[in-house]
């Protein structure tokens, strides 16, 4: 069902509650796992600079360098990772999540040579920087244990209580298989020895990504990042199904890969979710635009309610000095400008109820398809 609340009336205590933010080129997500506690997956900035997923929390009056127990990156793409350097900080009791593809050497040498001195300052790679860098800050706090990074791979148990209503949080990927491919393209992202330094491409299909699944009593959510089927046996979503699960079927999806069709694995929606689950995406609106009027009539055929949290559009840049226009050609091949939105889906149910109703509300640019 569809309703409407107070935008800043804080769950109860036993609710459940998924808020995914997204402006059009960007993702976030808050979730309430019960108790006051809270878990940010990813980031991206609302329209006044600000971390979308931090804010909210700090409207609905959250102590999050308390309530908020993980941060977690699911991967290095520039558009899951804005402004979490920024919401890490803020969050001063949290354990920081990422990738265990991002655990080599190759990674920090990636950061190193690209962060944050590069050009662009925009780049997840500068993100990553400052996560580093406040994680060293707390290593050497005497105020403070020294904390993470931890590090994600299939069938972990990142966060659980039995405090009811309880709640296990697990990452579902990357698996092995995965983790061995993405390190091999982040040693080829690297900068040859006296090379100019260049805005880093995140490669494609993602192996690196982290999908969660949260149980908070009697429900489950699942996460789906931006993970693909990248084709290698052992990869991708097929990877994901290879894992005996610790949760129930998810009531609550956000749908990988902004809803595309190389995000989209048939046998996810008859093992991993209850039939008719809400299901949630958020669009890309760069490039080929994602997801697809095709992409959206196959989401709602499976969904119970089927809602995205922006409907912006892209226009023409303005056209700028020769000299200028030359130099962005050398980084980007196609530019468009997205008019920032906010937009922001927020569901929540009893997470005592076996029977539960979600409430589902759209914020700001978001909408039920």
């Amino acid at each position: 069902m569809t309703s409407s609340t107070g935008a800043n009336t804080p769950p109860s205590v036993t609710e459940l509650e998924v808020s995914v933010f997204g402006p059009g080129v960007g993702e976030s997500i808050a979730v309430h796992i019960g108790g006051g506690e809270w878990i940010i997956v990813d980031s991206c900035l609302r329209p006044d600079g600000r971390p979308a997923a931090l804010a909210y929390l700090q409207e609905l009056g959250v102590d999050v360098s308390s309530a908020v127990k993980l941060v977690i990156a699911t991967h290095w793409h520039d558009d899951h990772i804005e402004g979490i350097s920024e919401a890490y900080r803020a969050c001063t009791s949290a354990e920081f999540v990422c990738s265990m593809a991002l655990r080599g050497e190759e990674f920090l040498q990636l950061v190193r040579a690209m962060s944050p001195r590069s050009m662009l300052k925009s780049s997840g790679l500068d993100e990553f920087d400052g996560v580093i860098v406040e994680l060293q800050r707390r290593k050497v706090s005497i105020r403070r244990q020294a904390r993470g990074p931890t590090f994600a791979y299939a069938d972990r148990t990142l966060l659980e209580s039995k405090v009811p209503p309880g709640y296990r949080i697990v990452a579902l990927s990357p698996s092995d298989a995965s983790v061995a491919l993405a390190l091999s393209e982040i040693a080829e992202s690297l900068p040859s020895p006296g090379t100019t330094k260049r805005r880093a491409v995140a490669r494609r299909p993602n192996h690196t990504a982290v999908v969660i699944a949260v149980q908070v009593g009697e429900l489950a959510v699942l996460l789906g990042s931006d993970l693909e089927n990248t084709g290698p046996a052992g990869t991708g979503w097929d990877g994901v199904l290879s894992v005996a699960t610790k949760i129930g079927r998810a009531h609550v999806f956000k749908v990988a890969h902004h809803g595309s069709k190389n995000g989209h694995h048939a046998d996810v929606w008859t093992t991993l979710l209850v039939s008719d689950p809400h299901s949630v995406v958020t669009p890309f609106l760069s490039g080929k635009a994602l997801p697809t009027t095709q992409d959206l009539v196959r989401l709602k055929k499976l969904s119970k309610e089927l809602h995205i949290t922006s409907a912006a559009r892209l226009s023409k840049p303005k056209r700028r000095d020769p000299a200028v226009e030359r130099l962005l050609a050398t980084i980007v091949r196609r530019r468009r400008v997205l008019k920032r939105s906010h937009g922001q889906v927020r569901l929540r149910a009893d997470a005592t109820s076996s029977s539960p109703v979600f409430t589902v509300e759209n914020l700001g640019t978001a909408a039920a398809k």
